[in-house]
């Protein structure tokens, strides 16, 4: 595993965000990420 820059781009020199670097199985700082925060909201309502 290595750790990745925030600025660090895909190969469609996109940034990637947060949950495209969880899917990838990369580090991501879910702790501030809206979408993510939402989701975990709504997979804890299941």
């Amino acid at each position: 595993m290595r750790l990745i820059d925030y600025t660090e781009k895909s190969n469609n020199n996109k940034v990637m965000s947060e949950k495209d670097k969880m899917l990838a199985g990369e580090l991501y700082d879910a702790n501030y990420n809206i979408d993510l925060e939402k989701e975990r909201e709504q997979a804890k309502d299941l």
